[in-house]
């Protein structure tokens, strides 16, 4: 085994890149201006992460309560299972642990 400092590693992709050739980069979105308040938790609004049962319907109530609030909607990390549309609404922001958006993977999204 050798350590160090790998010479010649894979070539980064152009669309990764910015104007200088450095790795593009994005800022967390910052919350210093909101308190607790300020968020709708779904699995403390009907949502389940725990991969079982149909989401659907409690994913769709959750987006509309936290876009009528106007609040963040913070999905914690795990597994929603989804068996129908999800309504994308206009004014929430759907957010997850790590600050990113939520991923919408394998869903249909209806606006």
């Amino acid at each position: 085994m050798k350590t160090g400092v790998v010479q010649g590693g894979p070539a980064r992709p152009k669309a990764l890149l910015d104007d200088e050739g450095n790795l593009f980069t994005r800022l967390r979105p910052q919350y210093e201006n909101l308190g607790p308040g300020d968020f709708l938790i779904a699995t403390e609004n009907g949502c389940n992460n725990d991969g079982s049962g149909d989401n659907t319907a409690a994913i769709n109530a959750f987006l509309k309560n936290a876009n009528d609030a106007g609040k963040v909607a913070y999905f914690s990390r795990g597994i929603y299972k989804v068996q129908g549309t999800i309504l994308s609404l206009p004014g929430p922001e759907y957010r997850g642990p790590d600050g990113r958006r939520s991923r919408r993977q394998a869903t249909t999204l209806a606006t």
